[in-house]
Parts: structure tokens; sequence; C-alpha cells
């Protein structure tokens, strides 16, 4: 469908991966609003709204922004011709999901221009240069990933954090694990309680009824209590290396005395139904 001016109506889309992209480097939204600006004035195209996908990987799905476009009544022909993106891989770095947004947005009745490929001047062979390029998305994607992981590897050989959120009894600052006394206080209460031979539910139902969260703010499980026993190392200051999986010291302040989790591990040992299900009284030091 045209304007009143005769100009093919479209909207755009964008997306970074990191918020830092939202500035001016070469992926960045405004980069990819100059290319896309360039192509409609160059194709009398009026491009009627924009839809930004900030801090979004391209090969997640459920992107707000993308989502609205794809399954919301917003995006329909009439009056909307395309959806225009400054490159093939800013819809999406897998190929699976690339197509399976190219067919709704079919189904829709939309088309999907890319601006840095423009495969619609490709006459014939525009298919098959457009399933060539995705997939390379995808490997690049791969490719990134694999590095990213190889860094993380070689960076917690050294005692540091690597990636990841924050256990809890620590928050992430500046990159390092630091104590948060809140919940390192609570830690200590988990590992007193298994000290005492407690089952993971009961220590988990003493924490909710003594109005106590985990990390995310919900209620807590067995499968909290638990993943804390596996990685109480790092309650000691210890972290785990990536290259061996050993865990060697970390960089950060223990929560733990090794006497406080000695006594845990003796708890435990002597309860061999530590993570069945059920209830018995829960105890605590506290009065």
């Amino acid at each position: 469908m045209t304007n009143e001016r005769g100009q093919t109506v479209a909207v755009a889309y964008r997306r970074v991966s990191t918020d830092a992209q939202g500035g001016a480097d070469r992926f960045g939204l405004e980069s990819q609003r100059k290319q896309i600006e360039d192509y409609a004035a160059a194709n009398n195209i009026d491009i009627v709204k924009w839809y930004d996908d900030v801090g979004e990987s391209g090969a997640k799905d459920n992107r707000p922004a993308l989502s609205q476009i794809l399954y919301g009544d917003e995006v329909v022909n009439p009056p909307f011709e395309m959806v225009i993106v400054a490159k093939a891989d800013r819809m999406a770095r897998d190929i699976y999901l690339y197509y399976a947004y190219k067919h709704q947005l079919n189904q829709k009745g939309v088309k999907l221009v890319s601006v840095a490929e423009d495969f619609g001047s490709m006459g014939a062979f525009a298919p098959v240069l457009e399933a060539f390029i995705v997939a390379m998305a995808q490997v690049e994607r791969e490719t990134i990933r694999n590095r990213t992981f190889g860094a993380r590897r070689i960076k917690s050989s050294t005692g540091k954090h690597a990636a990841g959120r924050a256990i809890f009894g620590y928050d992430i600052k500046d990159k390092r694990r630091v104590i948060n006394e809140k919940e390192a206080a609570v830690v200590k209460e988990i590992f007193w309680q298994l000290s005492m031979g407690s089952k993971f539910i009961e220590i988990a139902a003493w924490l909710n009824e003594n109005g106590y969260t985990t990390k995310m703010g919900n209620r807590w499980d067995r499968t909290h209590i638990s993943n804390m026993v596996e990685k109480a190392p790092l309650y000691r200051g210890m972290t785990k290396n990536m290259l061996t999986d050993e865990w060697i010291p970390g960089d950060h302040e223990p929560i733990l005395t090794e006497e406080e989790l000695a006594a845990a591990q003796r708890g435990m040992a002597q309860n061999p139904y530590l993570n069945a299900p059920g209830k018995r009284g829960p105890r605590s030091k506290k009065k």
C-alpha cells in the first residue's frame, strides 16, 4: 500500500545485543537508523514507526518489540508493505528463527527487507544468497559464544568470578563477588540447620515461614538448598576452575568457616533422607 504521496508504507526494526551497543558504534541503534533511513529515501519508502529491542540476543525468541511486529495487530498489510532491518542478523542469528519470522510476516502479507543484503535485487539467486547470509550469521554467533566461553574459562582459572549471576550470599561489584551481609546471615543459618540434620525441604519451609526470599525474590524450595550445597566451596572462598573442573582459591571473602562447613557435611552424611520430600519440624538456632 502507498500513502497519499505515493510512498510505500513500512516499519523499521532495530536490535542491539547489549545496552552498550545502543551508542554510536557500527552495530548501534543510530547506525542502523541511518542505514535504514538512507535506504528508505532512495526507494521512496515512508517509515511510519520504529521498533527497537535493546540488550536482546539475535538467537533469542520472544523479544518484546519483535513480538509486537510478528504477533500484534499493528503491523499488517494494509497498510504496511514491509519491515525493514539494517542487516539480516538484526532479525535473527539463528537460521530457523529467521525463516520462522519471515514466514510469519508473509502470512500477514508483509515483506522482510534487509538493507545490507537487499535480497530483492538479486533476482533468481536471492533465496540462495539469503540462506547463505543467515547461515553465516549463525556461524558467527557460535564463534562469538565459543570465544566468550573460552575467555571465561581462562578467567576462572585465576580464581576470579568469570560470569553469571551472584550466588545467594554474594553480590557482584566491579566483576568481583562481595559479601551481602543480610544474605550471608541466612547462609550461615542454612548450613547450621544442615549440621543439625535438617532436610532440605525443612529448611526451605523454615525460611518461607520466617519471611525470607531467594536472590530473585521467590519462595524457597528444596532445590534452592540443594544448589547451595552443591556450590558450598564458594562459601569457603573457593571458585570453580572451568579449565580443570577443580575448586581453587577465589578472590572473594568466605562466608563460612572451615568448621561450619565441616559440621554441615557431617550433618548431611548422617541424614539418608536429606533431599526427600515431607516435613519434620524445622529447627533454628535463632531464638
